[in-house]
C-alpha cells in the first residue's frame, strides 16, 4: 500500500497492478482516519465519554462491516467488489436515511417529550442517542453484509 507516492499509485492503476485487496485496504484507511477525524469537529455529546465510546463502536462496526462485505464478496463470484460496494452503500444508506426521517423522527420528538424536553437528564439523552446510533450502524450494515450475499451469490444459469 503507498502512502504517499501519488505518482507511483498512478502509474500502478494505469497498469492495473493495483489488486482488490490492496484497494480495500486503501477504503479501510479511509474510513479509520477521516471517521476518526470527523470526531474532533462536533459536540453530540453532553458528555465526552460518549463521544469517545460512539467512536470505538463506530470504528468496530464499520471494521467488521467492511471485512464482512468482501469476504462475502469474495466467497461469492469476486468480482467488481468496489462497483458494488458504492452503489450498495449509496442506495441503502438513501433508503435508511428516508425511513429514519420519515419513521423514527416522530418516535424521537414523542420520547424527547416523554422525557421532559431540555431539562432531563443529559447522561440518558447521551445514552439514548448512542444506542440509537450504533442500533442504526449494524443495522445499515447488515442490510449491506445482505446486499453483497444476494448480488456476489447470483448465478444466472441457475433459478
Amino acid at each position: 500500500m503507498n502512502w504517499f507516492d501519488l505518482h507511483d499509485l498512478e502509474n500502478r492503476l494505469i497498469e492495473s497492478n493495483v489488486s482488490d485487496q490492496e484497494g480495500f485496504y486503501y477504503l479501510l484507511a479511509n474510513v479509520i482516519l477521516f471517521g476518526i477525524g470527523s470526531y474532533g469537529t462536533g459536540d453530540s455529546y453532553n458528555y465526552n465519554i460518549f463521544m469517545y465510546a460512539d467512536m470505538a463502536i463506530a470504528l468496530c462496526i464499520t471494521i467488521v462491516g467492511l471485512n464482512l462485505t468482501f469476504k462475502v464478496n469474495k466467497k461469492g463470484d469476486n468480482q467488481d467488489y468496489f462497483k458494488r460496494f458504492m452503489a450498495l452503500y449509496f442506495v441503502i444508506g438513501i433508503r435508511l436515511v428516508l425511513f429514519l426521517v420519515l419513521c423514527i423522527t416522530p418516535a424521537i420528538i414523542l420520547g424527547y417529550f416523554m422525557l421532559g424536553g431540555a431539562s432531563s437528564n443529559k447522561t440518558v439523552q447521551d445514552f439514548v442517542f448512542l444506542s440509537l446510533y450504533t442500533a442504526v450502524l449494524i443495522f445499515f450494515y447488515y442490510l449491506l453484509i445482505q446486499s453483497f450475499q444476494r448480488v456476489a451469490q447470483h448465478n444466472p444459469g441457475v433459478e
